[in-house]
């Protein structure tokens, strides 16, 4: 796989990982009780790669797709909040560290252990 120079994500070619179940909840550990949603898969902190969006301890999300190391996971959220503002939005798309979903029971044993993608 190779990266983007400008942001350091991982750059798909080819066939997406599907992932191994069409749901997970949100689990916030601590703060506000969110997760800011990035705009794509990098383990950079930058403001830049963040949206403005997030999903909320507990929420159910639909999980989109999955990026090769498994760290990460595109989810869709609804009625998803701002992170740093009052307000929500219907529908937000993003991306969110694996750390932060439990999965149903029966699909948690089947995921593989994520390996660390690259920190740019």
């Amino acid at each position: 796989a190779s990266t983007c120079e400008i942001c350091g994500s991982w750059l798909t070619t080819g066939p997406r990982a599907v992932p191994l179940s069409s749901s997970a909840k949100c689990r916030a550990h601590g703060g506000f009780g969110k997760v800011a949603l990035r705009r794509f898969p990098t383990l950079s902190r930058a403001s830049r790669n963040f949206s403005e969006f997030s999903a909320s301890d507990g929420q159910l999300l639909e999980v989109l797709e999955q990026e090769p190391s498994a760290e990460f996971f595109r989810v869709r959220a609804q009625q998803a909040k701002r992170y740093r503002e009052p307000g929500n939005t219907a529908v937000a798309e993003g991306w969110i560290r694996h750390v932060y979903l439990e999965w149903p029971p029966d699909t948690a044993a089947n995921l593989p252990p994520p390996s660390m993608p690259p920190a740019f």
